[in-house]
């Protein structure tokens, strides 16, 4: 909440927010325990956002190039 309310100043906002994201996952780091059925749900989300970023970014990248080309 802190990092909301201190967006108007970009930089300090955007460190609250990591230090938020850094206690978040130490709290949750002792709690978790490695299992192979969990894992193996991450796998097809991973490649999927993989895939999905790559073609976004394909797309931004072209966009991009056909304006910069008709200037």
């Amino acid at each position: 909440m802190l990092g909301d309310g201190l967006l108007i100043w970009f930089l300090i906002g955007l460190s609250a927010f990591l230090i938020g994201h850094l206690f978040n996952i130490a709290a949750f780091q002792k709690l978790w325990s490695f299992s192979w059925l969990r894992f193996a749900t991450i796998v097809p989300i991973a490649v999927h956002s993989t895939v999905l970023g790559r073609a976004i970014v394909l797309f931004r990248l072209k966009q991009v190039n056909l304006a910069s080309s008709s200037l």
